[in-house]
């Protein structure tokens, strides 16, 4: 059996993140791939992002989101190993370094990540496209014809599912609103992560 990863900051985890996770798990596509787990593997930093929350309180925050999903394991593997990159991480997988994750992953990326490699927004970006194997989750048809028009994948590299229902909502939304004031925005997470985000007094 393979692994599929989902890796973000996760600052905070919301039901966006959610829906991408329960898309792929309804869609079959696990089955296809042979894929036993998704491992959500939180960031211990984006290089491309200001400092994160407290690495603890994150992870905390997503087995708080992500708990009763069956097929889902929050990992803390970043925080063991501390990569730099992306590209780091999963040159450990591709030599089989991990016992868990190995060579035969999946890579679980939304249209917005896809668009970021694509202009080689990440390190390494064109060895990250070429070198691994991706579930696209996308809104509709025409994200499909796009990604595609972009990318020459080999057959075999990449697999589409479609999300279903989608929370219109980013993490950087939920800090600023916070900061702001805007408590209902917190809406866009469960309870459980509310009270983390609260007892913490995070994103003030």
């Amino acid at each position: 059996m393979s692994k599929a990863v989902f890796l973000g900051s996760f600052d905070p985890p919301h039901y966006g993140h959610r829906d991408v996770l329960e898309a792929v798990i309804k869609s079959g596509v696990m089955d296809r791939c042979n894929i036993d787990k998704i491992h959500v593997i939180v960031a211990k930093q984006n290089p491309n992002k200001p400092e994160s929350t407290d690495y603890d309180l994150r992870f905390r925050m997503c087995i708080a989101m992500f708990w009763d999903l069956h097929d889902v394991l929050v990992d803390n593997i970043e925080e063991k190993v501390q990569p730099k990159y992306t590209y780091d991480l999963f040159k450990m997988f591709h030599q089989n370094k991990d016992n868990v994750i190995k060579s035969d992953f999946k890579w679980i990326i939304t249209t917005e990540t896809i668009n970021e490699l694509i202009d080689e927004k990440w390190y390494k970006s064109k060895t990250l496209l070429c070198e691994n194997k991706f579930i696209v989750v996308v809104n509709n048809d025409a994200e499909i014809k796009q990604i595609k028009n972009a990318i020459n994948w080999n057959k075999g590299q990449v697999n589409f599912v479609k999300l279903h229902s989608t929370h219109n909502v980013h993490s950087s939304a939920i800090r600023k609103g916070v900061k702001e004031g805007n408590y209902d925005i917190l809406n866009n997470t469960k309870e459980s992560v509310k009270l983390i985000i609260t007892e913490n007094k995070l994103y003030r």
